[in-house]
């Protein structure tokens, strides 16, 4: 064989073997980032340490130690640490991502504006509030688009969720053009109101409420769907003391469930029970008392005593707590003088 052709076909397999290799560290790489964000996602930030670790390491010999892209791994492994309370070690890790980002001429990628999110989480829990409000307040003004407000917003949430810190994450998702009609979103804003309503914060959990509700309908769901978050919003509504606002939502949801799963099935009397309430409270005793009637009769499915709609009750009647409020609602109606 002719020695220049044995050469090419040498340096040919050199160049494939090179290829595969940076080939499968990309690999690696993304899959360690793939696993670090889902044992984030999943609250399980040592096991989400490790694969940052890991991704990191292998970033820093793909791209190197000041590329944008490497800058990325260090803040999610700080934010891993951060979220464990390690703030001192997670120091080094921000300060290498955040000198990366100060040194860009421009933004490679819109996206870089989230290294100043994790920055201000660290200076957030490390308690320098000074410090943590000028970098959230920088990221806000770097977003640009709509979709990079939504993202630094919904970071934001991210973390104090991590921390308990519900207000501020209701605050966070609630702010105008942030939230979007996607499941991430909507699932995050309904255990945010749930948290805000279970600490006494009615305004902040019917505001989140309200913003799921909103983005549930731009994504045309199917009516029991939508009937669901309207519940949720109306009861909200009604324990917060808003009765004509709750019972237009229970109304709806009303309408979405009996066109979606018909007139007798056991989540309605979770909806009309409220509805009645929140008519009895706005002077509207005939409805309160329709309502009522409907809600009382509901059977729930032979086959199993747990309410599907529910934490498993201990009572072999899942809606008793339900029928228990219609009856009470009844009788106080029943000592009402009629005109």
């Amino acid at each position: 064989m002719d020695p220049s052709l044995i050469g090419v076909l040498v340096g040919l397999a050199w160049s494939v073997a090179a290829i595969g290799f940076f080939v499968g560290r990309q690999r690696r790489m993304a899959a360690a980032w793939r696993a670090g964000q889902a044992a984030f996602r999943a609250r399980k930030f040592p096991d989400a340490e490790l694969c940052f670790r890991t991704s990191l390491a292998l970033a820093d010999r793909r791209f190197g130690a000041r590329h944008w892209r490497t800058a990325f791994h260090l803040a999610a492994l700080s934010d891993a640490l951060v979220c464990q309370k390690r703030v001192d070690d997670a120091a080094p890790y921000i300060s290498r991502a955040l000198a990366i980002h100060d040194a860009l001429r421009h933004q490679p990628h819109p996206a870089i504006v989230l290294l100043l999110v994790s920055a201000y989480n660290y200076e957030h829990v490390k308690g320098d509030t000074a410090r943590a409000t000028a970098l959230l307040d920088r990221a806000r003004r770097e977003a640009g688009s709509r979709a990079m407000v939504a993202a630094v917003e919904g970071a934001v949430a991210r973390h104090a969720m991590v921390q308990g810190q519900w207000q501020q994450a209701a605050d966070a998702m609630c702010r105008p053009g942030v939230a979007r009609p996607d499941r991430e979103d909507i699932r995050r804003l309904t255990a945010i109101a749930r948290e805000c309503e279970r600490a006494g914060d009615l305004g902040r959990a019917t505001a989140c409420l309200g913003v799921a509700l909103s983005n549930v309908d731009k994504t045309k769901p199917r009516p029991h769907v939508s009937a669901f978050f309207a519940g949720l919003l109306g009861a909200a509504l009604a324990r917060a003391g808003r009765h004509a606002d709750a019972r237009d939502h229970l109304s709806r949801a009303i309408e979405g469930y009996e066109r979606s799963v018909g007139e007798s099935h056991p989540v309605l009397a979770l909806v009309l029970v409220p509805f009645a309430e929140a008519c009895a409270e706005l002077g509207d005793l005939p409805a309160a008392r329709a309502a009522c009637e409907r809600a009382i009769p509901i059977a729930t499915p032979g086959e199993s005593p747990a309410d599907p709609y529910r934490a498993p009750s201990v009572t072999a009647d899942p809606l008793a707590p339900e029928r228990l409020r219609a009856r009470a609602l009844m009788e106080r109606i029943a000592q009402v003088p009629r005109p």
